[in-house]
């Protein structure tokens, strides 16, 4: 999967601090800069950026998931998320437990 070469990513959030937000997108942007050396896998990459997010966050309690599209499911059953696309075609759901 190829990063994007610009961070400028459209994000949606809610109810998360600022300071989170930028960690978040940080931290997705460089799991996907260096994707796993096996296999391109979003249940891999999901590990990796909630492994990351938990230790730079203070083992808050993230959930995370890469896929293709969440929906509506983002904007009317989840608070205090991120949701942001990687790479064309390809978003992460960041939320705190």
């Amino acid at each position: 999967m190829a990063a994007p070469k610009s961070r400028n990513a459209v994000v949606f959030a809610e109810d998360l601090h600022p300071d989170h937000l930028a960690v978040v997108k940080t931290v997705c942007f460089e799991v996907f800069e260096a994707p796993p050396s096996t296999a391109q896998i979003f249940g891999e990459l999901s590990k990796r950026i909630r492994a990351e997010l938990d230790k730079q966050l203070g083992g808050r309690g993230w959930n995370v998931i890469v896929g293709r599209g969440f929906g509506a499911y983002v904007s009317h059953k989840i608070k205090c998320f991120a949701y942001l696309s990687v790479c064309p075609g390809v978003n992460v759901l960041a939320w705190k437990a």
